[in-house]
């Protein structure tokens, strides 16, 4: 045992420090008998795999208005709760902790408009009837404009 966990701790080494993953399934049989350099308790590269790494940071989101991917941190969060009268309305949700089912979307009029033209609201939030959604557009027109060109690309397209 103390051999098999020298030779993991040598191998991890030899992959520049990276952690490692064991084989699952078919390749375990061939892991578990791990090929080994003649007198040396080292375990060759092609019994163990590294870890994937993933490529985008942290969750990603589907904006309703342009249906592109996009980090969650980029995108508004929008829930069915009370306007500003009291009336039920679809609602901002900055900080991403209100309750319930919510939908996301770009911070940007071009993205709400084409929400609203789709009707993605009542969809996304599984309403049965449209509500209206002047909180949401009064908080965008709130904030500081983003032009087309200020907003990071995530590279995924929507077909």
């Amino acid at each position: 045992m103390r051999g098999l966990v020298l030779g993991l701790a040598v191998a991890c080494q030899q992959q520049g420090g990276r952690a490692l993953q064991v084989a699952h399934g078919p390749q375990a049989r061939r892991a578990s008998n791990p090929v080994r350099d003649s007198g040396s308790d080292a375990i060759q590269s092609s019994s163990v795999v590294p870890s994937r790494q993933s490529s985008t940071s942290g969750p990603v989101r589907t904006c309703v208005g342009c249906r592109t991917r996009a980090a969650r941190s980029e995108l508004l969060r929008v829930v069915a709760g009370s306007g500003p009268d009291g009336l039920p309305a679809v609602v901002p949700d900055p900080g991403h902790t209100a309750p319930g089912r919510g939908a996301h979307l770009h911070p940007t009029s071009e993205c709400y408009e084409q929400a609203v033209r789709r009707r993605a609201f009542t969809r996304a939030l599984r309403l049965s009837e449209g509500l209206p959604s002047t909180p949401v557009a009064d908080y965008i027109a709130s904030l500081p404009t983003m032009t087309p060109h200020d907003r990071p690309e995530t590279g995924a397209r929507s077909s």
